[in-house]
C-alpha cells in the first residue's frame, strides 16, 4: 500500500524550476514496485538520511 501523507510545491505549480515534496507511507511489499516507477529516480531521492526516513515510515 501507498499512502500519501502530504505533497507541497514550491514556489507554487506555475513556478518554472519548482521543487515538490512528497511525504509517502509505503508497505515493504511494494516497495520495490514504486522505485521501479520513476524513470528519473536520482531526481527524486533527497539526500540519504532524509529518503531513508522516508523508507521506514
Amino acid at each position: 500500500m501507498i499512502k500519501i501523507i502530504n505533497v507541497q510545491l514550491s514556489p507554487n505549480v506555475a513556478t518554472v524550476g519548482q521543487s515538490v515534496k512528497v511525504e509517502v507511507e509505503v508497505t515493504e511489499n511494494t516497495w520495490a514496485y514504486v522505485k521501479s516507477s520513476f524513470a528519473d529516480w536520482n531526481e527524486i531521492k533527497t539526500t540519504k538520511q532524509d529518503w531513508n526516513a522516508i523508507k521506514t515510515i
